[in-house]
């Protein structure tokens, strides 16, 4: 905020005796009761409320974003623990054939609610003996 200088007249024994009780100078309270007759007394109370309502603003978008990371966190942990789940099941069939088909796993992945990418990928990188067709078991 710039500043004027202005003269003003005052009557001498007013000025003197203003000087001894006024702590912050006469210039600032001279500045502050001017403030108070135009009605921007509170100026330093707006700015406040304003920076406060922008800080909370800002909290705001972060406790989203905050909110954001801990649902992916608990959906990927969830597709995980499926993901884990439908794998159990494909372990099994490679035990007991030694084999799984690749029409197995859509059907795993199906009734699992998995990609069926994902999983087919998980067991190529797992090594696992894959063919295209493959009978259930006991069937």
């Amino acid at each position: 905020m710039v500043k004027k200088n202005v003269t003003i007249s005052i009557d001498e024994e007013v000025w003197q005796l203003a000087s001894k009780k006024l702590d912050n100078g006469r210039s600032g309270f001279i500045e502050d009761q001017l403030k108070r007759v135009i009605g921007l007394e509170d100026d330093h109370e707006r700015e406040l409320l304003k920076l406060i309502s922008e800080k909370q603003d800002e909290l705001n978008v972060l406790e989203s974003k905050l909110c954001k990371v801990r649902e992916k966190r608990l959906k990927k942990s969830k597709e995980n623990n499926i993901l884990d789940d439908a794998m159990v099941s494909i372990n099994r069939i490679q035990e007991r054939l030694g084999v799984v088909g690749v029409n197995q796993i859509k059907m795993i992945a199906k009734q699992n609610d998995v990609s069926f990418d994902v999983l087919y990928d998980n067991c190529v990188s797992s090594e696992m003996d894959l063919v295209n067709f493959m009978e259930a078991p006991g069937r």
